[in-house]
């Protein structure tokens, strides 16, 4: 039952992801799917630690590798959305040294190994039972192996990418822009340390995944109302034309 009802759950940011592509086909709307996919598919291998009752073990630990390609994936795609917004503002121009398309690349590459390493017994061992806790159902918890330790760097790099974005957001000028980065650098922050704490069980593993509802929503309302600020900004300035 928790399984059926943690995947229903996983499905509202990818369902969000897909009105967004669907909507709007620009980088930023792109980058924004993509970190909504990211989010779904992380919540997804939380969820496949709750279908002990209706999955095999060896479903349970394919389907909990493939998915953590979400948690892993979307460390680059925070540090995505700061070189975006250098390349769009000249006024960013002078961070272009540290956000460039060589060091997107290079975290692309290095996630791509940090997954590989997932499907191993160097990434991850076996599984234990945790038992019924308060609050908490019974669950499985992966034994991690020696080969974590590239994960657990992956994720320190995506802290340091969302401040560098918190930090780059600071110093935009589009009022639109800067209202919307803000809002995804505070749902990131959530994610992310509901999503360690969680991990590291010292809170109810599914807690995660009603937090990812939540940032999902601020994300989807936040982008379309930058939308349409900005395309009110256009009709102003054009009728100004005229």
């Amino acid at each position: 039952m928790e399984f059926i009802l943690l995947m229903m759950v996983a499905l509202i940011p990818l369902i969000i992801s897909l009105t967004v592509l669907f909507f709007s086909k620009t980088r930023l709307a792109i980058a924004l799917s993509l970190f909504l996919g990211m989010l779904s598919f992380w919540q997804m291998d939380v969820a496949t630690l709750y279908a002990d009752e209706v999955l095999s073990l060896k479903w349970i630990d394919t389907l909990f590798r493939i998915f953590r390609g979400g948690s892993i994936f979307i460390m680059p795609i925070m540090y995505y959305f700061s070189y975006y917004l250098v390349r769009k503002n000249d006024e960013l121009r002078k961070y272009r040294w540290l956000l460039n398309k060589g060091v997107l690349v290079t975290f692309l590459l290095y996630t791509f190994f940090v997954y590989i390493i997932n499907f191993i017994d160097f990434g991850i061992e076996s599984y234990k039972v945790r038992d019924d806790q308060l609050l908490s159902p019974s669950h499985l918890l992966p034994v991690y192996g020696v080969g974590n330790v590239f994960f657990m760097v992956n994720i320190v790099l995506g802290y340091l990418n969302t401040f560098l974005l918190l930090f780059i957001t600071t110093k935009i000028r589009d009022i639109a822009d800067k209202k919307f980065y803000v809002k995804l650098v505070t749902a990131a922050i959530l994610i992310f340390i509901n999503g360690n704490l969680s991990g590291f069980a010292f809170i109810p593993l599914y807690y995660s995944s009603f937090n990812s509802i939540f940032a999902a929503i601020i994300l989807f309302i936040g982008f379309f109302q930058m939308q349409s600020y900005k395309d009110k900004c256009y009709e102003w300035r054009s009728a100004e034309a005229k």
